[in-house]
């Protein structure tokens, strides 16, 4: 999270992306592959 938490500080991870985020580790479903690429997609440049 502590990565996440700088992404969205840095304006690439918006609040759509960070509710799944939270609900996902709420969840234990960090694994799913359509969230990662998500996650990746939105902070690489």
């Amino acid at each position: 999270m502590e990565n996440i938490s700088y992404h969205v500080a840095a304006g690439k991870i918006d609040k759509d992306l960070l509710k799944e985020i939270i609900c996902a580790v709420i969840e234990d479903d960090m694994g799913r592959e359509g969230l990662k690429l998500k996650i990746l997609m939105a902070i690489s440049d």
